[in-house]
């Protein structure tokens, strides 16, 4: 017969005790204290597919170039068959003509222009000091100075660079300075 315990009733089961755990790998026990510090990434991932991705390389910008319309393109195009009917190769006498297009517009750029073959086809212009003729470009440049506005001048012939020598003064190189 089955023994019977003095706070059980009849017909009462009562569960038994359950066993203290044993260590095992899944019975850790917390840590008696939180870190102070976050512990330190790993250097390797233990998982290749969950390592994080790394920064996106910067891709280098490309220089935006403003719209040209098409006024500005037909400008150019004046400008660059001037200069080239007028043999200037160089850059600075390039970007006057260009400027000057810019400024009076097509057609007062191209009645310039034809001003400029019409005096080389009737002998040209001397320079002041009369050493030589001016050359096509030099025609052009001096009928534009002197058949536009002071604005319209100061906009085409902007003020000369600080890096040219400015006039130098009418003192003789072999004068004393002056002591007191």
């Amino acid at each position: 017969m089955r023994e019977q315990r003095p706070e059980q009733a009849v017909g009462e089961v009562v569960p038994e005790p359950l066993p203290e755990p044993q260590p095992g790998p899944w019975s850790d026990p917390l840590p008696p204290t939180i870190p102070e510090s976050p512990p330190q990434e790993p250097d390797a991932w233990p998982f290749p597919e969950a390592e994080p991705e790394p920064e996106p390389t910067p891709v280098p910008t490309a220089r935006v170039r403003p719209q040209v319309t098409s006024e500005q393109q037909g400008q150019r195009q004046a400008a660059l068959r001037i200069a080239d009917d007028l043999g200037e190769k160089e850059p600075g006498p390039r970007a006057q003509v260009g400027r000057v297009v810019r400024v009076l517009g097509i057609e007062r750029a191209q009645d310039f222009y034809e001003q400029a073959l019409f005096i080389e086809a009737t002998g040209g212009l001397m320079l002041p000091d009369g050493s030589r003729r001016r050359t096509s470009g030099g025609v052009f440049f001096k009928i534009v100075r002197d058949g536009v506005s002071k604005e319209e001048r100061w906009k085409i012939f902007p003020a000369p660079e600080q890096g040219k020598k400015p006039a130098q003064p009418s003192q003789p190189a072999h004068a004393a300075p002056v002591r007191d």
